[in-house]
């Protein structure tokens, strides 16, 4: 499911020199069709929409909003103006806020605190493995087919996928792997059917405080929102990028970027999640510590990637800046969730929905589309290469955010009753 969010998401920043040259707009415009429209309500609808989720059957919320998604993706192809695209993309930003919150959620549930890095990271790599495919396909798909049959290819899989997951998909009993469940709790629930004995909704006000309350939360969700500017900053510009500063086509491009960026991100990903939950079996600061190490590392990497002198130069450097971008999925999301109660999963898993859907999306496409503009005058089309430069020092700025949170991140967890030694 995560793969095709992303697919869906990245294939307009991969195609965006076909659209931009048939619509007639500048970049500042394609940066806020990349990011901003999908961001718009997407944020809006997030915390609605984990409310739902922290109370009712998490499986039928996430197939109807992969649904909603994948048909709009469809429908992008038969769209016949900026204003259409973009209003079609708002409503693909709101299918797609059913797959942050509700499914960290799930997983949560389904998986020990021990586990829970691991098992969410696996659902996050989802994401980099769907940029993958996309890279390697969608700028071969614009060249072949061009970009409105794209489109409609891209998105037909997810109308198939929406149906299974309704259909076999089995809804966890909440609190039970953290031992808070009954013990007729202990056993997913029949399709169909709705959990036993459940435990009780808590009022989104009270949810609310709860979290913002918990000085590792507010850390980690502001740290993965910065995190964030820096990825989707060299998601969304780099075909752009390494076609006018080192003149290669879409299809030439999205293999390397398929690999660089889609492969490592990945491996990243499943690293940081596998390693943290190893680690944190010794001290629990290691959610926050590891992070904090890897966003600082991201930041040489990715300015070298965004200055290097040709095409493959940059596709060797933004593997690891790719890398390290990608480990603090696992842990950050894997921490929050385990400070947060079961009945509030959802929610705070949205607040780093909304955190890296402002930040990440909503701001750094159109911000690095702005920069390019205000550069052209003086730098022509290598202006990219530094407004993809400067907006790099978010990482370090993120690690910094993981470190304060790793200062508190034992405590906060004993005061919730979640920290026990050798398991969290």
């Amino acid at each position: 499911m995560t793969v095709l969010n992303v697919m869906d998401r990245q294939l307009l920043a991969i195609l965006i020199e076909p659209i931009k040259a048939e619509l007639g707009v500048s970049d500042a415009a394609m940066g806020l069709l990349t990011g901003t429209s999908f961001a718009l309500l997407h944020v809006f609808a997030t915390i609605p929409i984990a409310v739902w989720a922290d109370r009712g059957v998490r499986r039928s919320i996430l197939a109807m909003g992969l649904a909603l998604w994948s048909g709009l993706t469809v429908l992008t192809g038969f769209a016949r103006s900026y204003g259409e695209i973009f209003l079609i993309r708002v409503g693909v930003g709101i299918g797609e806020a059913t797959g942050g919150g509700p499914a960290q959620s799930y997983l949560s549930d389904a998986f020990p605190p021990e586990r829970r890095a691991t098992a969410i990271s696996v659902l996050v790599m989802g994401g980099p493995l769907g940029s993958m495919v996309a890279f390697a396909a969608g700028g071969w798909l614009g060249d072949a087919v061009g970009w409105r049959a794209a489109f409609v290819i891209f998105g037909a899989p997810g109308l198939v996928l929406a149906v299974l997951i309704r259909l076999l998909l089995l809804e966890p009993a909440r609190g039970a792997s953290d031992g808070l469940a009954e013990p007729d709790e202990r056993h997913a629930a029949a399709p169909g059917s709705q959990e036993t004995a459940p435990l009780a909704a808590v009022p989104f006000a009270e949810s609310t405080r709860f979290l913002i309350g918990i000085p590792a939360i507010r850390n980690l969700v502001l740290g993965a929102g910065l995190n964030t500017v820096g990825i989707y900053a060299v998601l969304v510009w780099s075909v752009p990028y390494l076609s006018r500063v080192h003149g290669l086509s879409a299809s030439e491009a999205g293999p390397r970027l398929a690999i660089a960026s889609g492969l490592f991100t990945a491996l990243g990903t499943l690293a940081g999640g596998w390693l943290a939950d190893r680690l944190a079996r010794r001290d629990p600061r290691w959610l926050a510590w590891l992070p904090a190490m890897t966003s600082a590392l991201a930041l040489p990497f990715g300015v070298a990637f965004a200055l290097a002198p040709n095409g493959d130069a940059a596709s060797v450097l933004l593997a690891p800046a790719s890398f390290m971008a990608g480990t603090y999925f696992g842990p950050v999301l894997g921490a929050v969730q385990t400070l947060a109660e079961p009945r509030m999963r959802s929610l705070a898993a949205s607040a780093i929905t909304a955190s890296n859907t402002i930040l990440g999306l909503g701001i750094a496409p159109p911000l690095v589309g702005l920069l390019n503009d205000l550069g052209a005058a003086s730098q022509g089309d290598h202006s990219i290469r530094y407004s993809l430069a400067g907006l790099m020092v978010v990482h370090l700025a993120a690690a910094l955010l993981f470190w304060r949170a790793s200062t508190t991140l034992r405590e906060d967890l004993r005061a919730q009753g979640r920290f026990r030694e050798g398991r969290l």
